[in-house]
């Protein structure tokens, strides 16, 4: 229920943005459970639609799988989704040892001109040891804020919610690795510098990859 809430949420909120960019811009397929996206790289001819995982398409390039992380904005009054606060869809393959392989992550509703980082946030606050996978200057893109980042892979930073601290937020049970979408100005020699958390796209569950804390 939850997840299709969000999902929900997210669809609205994108209305107004997708509508307006040339060939959706997205790189997202759905197949025959649109719970499942796929993801695809590069110009072709059907401008980076997948046609589905039940039909086939002889122009289109071979389609990659890839797992998809959903961030998100929240109102920090009482952690709801805020998608208005901005939304986001990491893309990317599994590799191991706490680590992704190939990933590309997209941003809309940014504040346009702000520079952002994509993290891995290392518990507990303010984050000493977090990983920054990448950055980007948000684009104007039809009146919002874009990002786009990717690269060839990834280190990510393994937290332990089992251990009781009363630094750690007991969010989650088990281990895995958080995945923020942060202002780069908040941040400084990979530790946070301050906490303005309506300015941020937070992860909507853990990301676990052999994650070994």
């Amino acid at each position: 229920m939850k997840r299709t809430l969000l999902i929900l949420l997210i669809a609205v909120a994108m209305i107004g943005v997708v509508a307006a960019v040339p060939g959706n811009g997205l790189g997202l397929a759905f197949g025959k459970d649109k719970d499942s996206m796929r993801y695809q790289e590069g110009n072709h001819p059907n401008n980076g639609l997948h046609l589905g995982q039940d039909k086939e398409c002889p122009i289109c390039p071979p389609v990659e799988e890839y797992k998809n992380l959903v961030l998100i904005g929240k109102d920090s009054s009482d952690w709801s989704y805020a998608p208005e606060n901005g939304f986001g869809i990491l893309k990317y393959k599994d590799a191991e040892d706490n680590e992704i392989g190939e990933f590309g992550f997209k941003g809309y509703g940014l504040v346009a001109g702000e520079d952002y980082s994509l993290i891995s946030y290392a518990e507990p606050w303010p984050g000493t040891g977090l990983v920054i996978l990448g950055s980007d200057v948000a684009d104007n893109l039809h009146g919002t804020g874009f990002v786009q980042i990717s690269g060839s892979s990834g280190s990510l930073v393994c937290n332990d919610y089992d251990v009781a601290s009363p630094d750690t937020p007991q969010d989650y049970t088990g281990t895995g690795s958080k995945i923020w979408l942060v202002p780069t100005d908040d941040l400084t020699s990979g530790a946070f510098n301050g906490w303005n958390p309506n300015s941020y796209l937070f992860e909507t569950e853990l990301i676990n990859v052999g994650c070994t804390p």
